[in-house]
């Protein structure tokens, strides 16, 4: 990864100097080099953004000096970064699959153990609600129980969750996308930011669409 991040800085300098045309043989010891890697991850596509540069290469409008041979090999690579991540995206459980997988079995652990008595209250709980004084563990198992999703505002309107959830499917989807936006982030960490990310988007298309806001299923 580190010698595909120099790559990158590489060709993005050569390309910001216009010097495609002269720099012809550094650009082709680079692009052998990336050929070289036969199946690169989705970790150093999108950490490295090697994909931004040699794009640049066979765009003929951004790089117009670069010699036609250059600008091909640099076409094939696109072309087959892309196969390589739309195949890696549907391959396998996710780290944000196994994520939920993980807090499910943890919500079910949770409900085979005797429930604890709520601390005393002259108020009812509302239906659907997490019992008064609950901890933060103990919201998140409620929601996911009766939900299938851990709303972190404890809100319990089911449309605006079933929004929201598919909203976070969604993020998850992009996965890859997301993450080469956010850095370096824990699985957990990440995890908690589609949520919160899902949150928001769906709270803000209500303030702007009202009711019509059910658009975002279509």
């Amino acid at each position: 990864t580190p010698d595909v991040k120099k790559f990158a800085t590489r060709l993005k300098a050569i390309i910001k100097a216009k010097s495609e045309g002269e720099s012809g043989a550094d650009i082709r010891n680079i692009l052998s080099k990336l050929e070289d890697i036969r199946k690169p991850t989705l970790e150093l596509l999108s950490q490295t953004k090697i994909g931004v540069p040699v794009a640049k290469l066979a765009n003929k409008a951004k790089t117009p000096k670069l010699h036609a041979d250059l600008r091909s090999r640099a076409s094939k690579l696109v072309v087959a970064w892309k196969k390589r991540a739309a195949k890696l995206s549907k391959k396998g459980p996710t780290k944000i699959k196994k994520a939920v997988v993980v807090q499910k079995k943890k919500v079910a652990a949770a409900a085979s153990k005797p429930a604890r008595s709520p601390a005393p209250s002259s108020r009812k709980p509302k239906a659907d609600q997490p019992p008064p004084g609950s901890t933060p563990d103990e919201q998140k198992a409620f929601f996911l129980a009766r939900f299938g999703f851990w709303n972190r505002d404890l809100n319990t309107d089911k449309i605006r969750v079933k929004r929201r959830h598919l909203i976070f499917d969604k993020l998850a989807l992009h996965r890859a996308k997301v993450r080469s936006v956010v850095g370096e982030l824990s699985d957990e960490e990440f995890f908690l930011l589609l949520i919160d990310t899902a949150e928001n988007i769906e709270s803000e298309a209500l303030k702007a669409f009202g009711k019509n806001a059910d658009m975002l299923q279509t």
